[in-house]
């Protein structure tokens, strides 16, 4: 009896899905020491791939080092996600996220890729963002999970995302 590779590879890609159902937990599943459809560095949440760089960097190099590896640096759209994202830094829980006012000050654009986030979670002690200084021009999430502006050349680590693929047979 003869079995098609097309027929082997849907199998292998739904076994690989069922520990991953889509929704918003970290997907265990895997084959050959692949977690879901994600890079085996990876971690997937929800419908994404994150990965954690733990070196402390400024915001402009962990935007650099995001986009060296084709990705982009974070923006958490829900608490649920920040409460994720914290546990790949446990050390510090802070990190640096993709939201700026350096065009304009005062005007935050926070993008996930190129699509602007709404999600905004400022923490309302001092009125975040403040712009203390007059230089806190980048974001970074709290150990609180609540967002806070500081200098860009500040060093922090950093989180990595990009979409998880899609497997279609």
């Amino acid at each position: 009896m003869m079995v098609s590779k097309r027929f082997i590879f849907g199998l292998i890609s739904l076994h690989m899905m069922m520990g991953c159902t889509g929704g918003n937990e970290m997907c265990k599943a895997s084959i050959g020491g692949r977690r879901g459809a994600c890079h085996p560095s990876w971690i997937q949440w929800g419908g994404k791939c994150y990965k954690a760089i733990t070196e402390s960097l400024t915001w402009f190099e962990a935007k650099e080092r995001c986009l060296k590896m084709g990705n982009f640096l974070v923006v958490p759209q829900s608490q649920e996600e920040t409460d994720f994202l914290m546990l790949l830094v446990p050390e510090t829980s802070k990190f640096w996220i993709n939201c700026n006012d350096l065009e304009e000050e005062g005007n935050w654009k926070c993008l996930d890729g190129t699509n602007e986030v709404e999600y905004r979670n400022w923490l309302p002690v001092g009125g975040q963002p403040d712009n203390t200084g007059g230089n806190e021009h980048c974001a970074q999430v709290h150990p609180n999970g609540k967002w806070n502006d500081l200098p860009c050349g500040r060093k922090l680590p950093a989180i990595c995302m990009q979409p998880a693929p899609q497997l279609h047979f």
